[in-house]
């Protein structure tokens, strides 16, 4: 389990009330000054806020691999810098490949809310098309830093909102060793500032403190100072309400106003289990390129000069690729075959690795093609497996968002039937398409509509598409009604022409 670092020992008795847990650490719920500031230092030094980082610099193809330097030996045995080798430094976005296909598997599909019809319409209200694109970045970010965060807040309209917050900024006390519960946030991030005078910019870290009774902010020279208190003693609200007399008043939700999404139980990133793959695949790449670059078919060698010591023969050797030795004066080559066959094997097994690891699909793979039905499913399985993890863990998290919603809901007087509401995330595969919609079509009398939408290739909005249908089948109905009508008119107008005819 993830932890950043252990609470006071006098706050971990989790029986205790938050109030008086906080109370603890602070005078009046208010953070105590060194209280926040240890915390900080203790975040920034740990390991997990070190993996985010990594995370993030390998999804943008920042690997270790464009630090690497090239060196000679000198005669005293010690490594050189040079610039006169070749040092190609071939970075290779592997985190980046697998942590899309693993977000377009699970969150490029919309996903399905169930449970009562009134009440899922009020939730898609929340979680619309904006909510969605926030989800598939929190997505991104959970893979990247093993867990994601979003924070609830009004907008100036009123509104509820769903914003992703960068995972660095965010240190989680948790109430609970499963980490299901959140006791207290802080939140870290800049802001640029200029003086008086509108020219010297000046950056600040800004520190928010948040809790069930309400918010502390503070902020302080990035290059150093002490914390300055913005708050009031008693603190601030999570949000302000205008009453009935158009006062405004501050309100807190006595509740924790953030969510996190994880990538799975550990709060692990993915890099932690491909990174030394993925840096092995670098390394002998890019050594490969320098070798292609520096080293010709043959290393010329003349016998009949002696005037040679360790520096230069290694000069010679790495980067002129001649060797100088005594006795006779002959001159002949020593030939340098690369091994360009050992590397690809290895280069290979290393990309398996990885995507095997990684939790992957490698689509470069022969095997991928003109497979269907079973087949095609174990190609997916490691992604499946991975991502079915990562679902449990944000359907989780959609019913702490839930909450929230009923909160705002309930304000607004609607009615709340939450009982058998649940959030189903549609995974996109590729599939063989005629495959599936024969069975789909043989199926069809056997289960309901919404599950043949669900698991059909073409829909991408499962309630939208039964809401079209519905309105097709209500147009052809009204067409059929207006035909009807047309028939019966003018076999109403033939009858009376033919018994006047008649009479």
């Amino acid at each position: 389990m993830a932890v950043l670092f252990k609470i006071p020992k006098n706050m971990d008795e989790v029986d205790l009330p938050i109030d008086i847990r906080v109370g603890l650490v602070s005078n009046y719920g208010q953070p105590q000054i060194d209280f926040l500031t240890q915390c900080i230092k203790e975040y920034r030094q740990s390991e997990v806020y070190k993996t985010m980082e990594i995370g993030k610099n390998y999804f943008f193809n920042k690997n270790d691999i464009i630090h690497r330097e090239r060196f000679y030996i000198d005669r005293k045995g010690e490594p050189v810098k040079t610039e006169l080798l070749s040092n190609n430094k071939l970075s290779h976005p592997f985190m980046r490949k697998l942590v899309n296909q693993k977000v377009n598997y699970l969150l490029s599909k919309d996903f399905t809310i169930s449970g009562e019809e009134k009440y899922v319409q009020n939730l898609n209200e929340y979680f619309n098309d904006r909510f969605r694109l926030t989800l598939v970045n929190t997505g991104k970010e959970s893979i990247r830093c093993g867990i994601a965060w979003m924070q609830v807040y009004y907008n100036t309209e009123g509104k509820l909102k769903f914003k992703h917050i960068p995972s660095n900024e965010i240190i989680p006390f948790w109430h609970d060793s499963e980490h299901t519960e959140l006791d207290a946030i802080i939140r870290i991030y800049e802001i640029e500032e200029y003086a008086v005078d509108k020219i010297e910019k000046r950056i600040y870290e800004m520190i928010e403190y948040y809790t069930p009774e309400g918010l502390w902010k503070y902020k302080r020279l990035k290059t150093g100072g002490n914390l300055i208190s913005l708050s009031p003693v008693e603190g601030e609200g999570h949000f302000r309400v205008v009453k009935d007399d158009k006062t405004e008043v501050s309100a807190t939700w006595n509740k924790v106003p953030f969510v996190a999404f994880k990538y799975n139980m550990e709060e692990v990133s993915l890099i932690n289990w491909i990174k030394p793959l993925i840096d092995d695949y670098d390394k002998q790449t890019s050594d490969n390129s320098n070798n292609l670059a520096d080293v010709p078919n043959s290393i010329k060698i003349v016998e009949g000069y002696e005037d040679n010591d360790k520096e230069e023969f290694s000069k010679n050797l790495n980067i002129f690729r001649t060797v100088f030795v005594g006795e006779g004066g002959d001159v002949r080559s020593l030939n340098t075959d690369l091994d360009l066959a050992g590397t690809d094997i290895h280069l290979n097994r290393l990309r398996k690795d990885i995507f095997e690891f990684g939790g992957g699909v490698d689509t470069v793979e022969k095997d991928l093609r003109d497979v269907a039905g079973v087949a095609l499913r174990f190609q997916y399985a490691d992604l499946d497996m991975d991502c079915s993890e990562m679902a449990q863990q944000f359907r989780y998290s959609m019913r702490q968002l839930q909450w929230f919603v009923n909160q705002d809901l309930e304000a607004k007087g609607e009615k709340i039937n939450d009982k058998d509401s649940d959030f189903i995330f549609n995974t996109d595969v590729i599939i063989n398409e005629t495959e599936t919609i024969n069975n789909l079509a043989v199926t069809k009398d056997s289960i309901s509509q919404k599950t043949l939408l669900q698991n059909h290739p073409w829909v991408k909005n499962v309630e939208r598409e039964i809401r079209d249908i519905e309105s097709d089948r209500k147009k052809d109905m009204d067409n059929e009604i207006q035909k009807q009508q047309a028939i019966a008119r003018i076999n109403q107008q033939y009858t009376t022409k033919s018994n006047q005819s008649n009479q």
